[in-house]
């Protein structure tokens, strides 16, 4: 997984604890987790227009889920311009199977079934 996932489920998911308490600041975020604002603030912005944040402007604004939004980890990583088939053989030139490729298929499994996990959680406050 990727840094700019890892921050995106991180803001994603205290929004949705607080969801219901106004908007949140990406600097209310990064603070509480000593992420780095910019980097985040540019992950936030590119949640905003794929459709998963809404955003509020002014001296209270932040951000918020959009309620009813059913999100999945795919939804994430297409938002941030990611590839869902990160799993890639290390190998390419030279397989001769085993180990490597045994946990390349364990990974796998693992992203299908965060995906569907994920594809059916309904992303409001009373979801997470």
């Amino acid at each position: 997984m990727t840094q700019d996932v890892r921050y995106a489920l991180i803001f994603l998911a205290e929004i949705a604890k607080q969801s219901g308490q106004g908007p949140v600041t990406v600097k209310k975020i990064a603070t509480a987790h000593h992420l780095s604002f910019k980097f985040l603030e540019q992950i936030v912005g590119k949640l905003r227009l794929s459709g998963i944040l809404w955003v509020s402007r002014g001296r209270n604004g932040g951000y918020g889920l959009n309620d009813g939004k059913i999100l999945s980890l795919a939804d994430i990583y297409l938002a941030l311009g990611r590839k869902i088939d990160l799993i890639s053989c290390h190998f390419p030139s030279d397989c001769h199977g085993g180990a490597e490729c045994v946990q390349k298929e364990i990974e796998a499994k693992l992203v299908g079934i965060t995906n569907d996990s994920l594809s059916g959680l309904e992303v409001s406050h009373n979801a997470i």
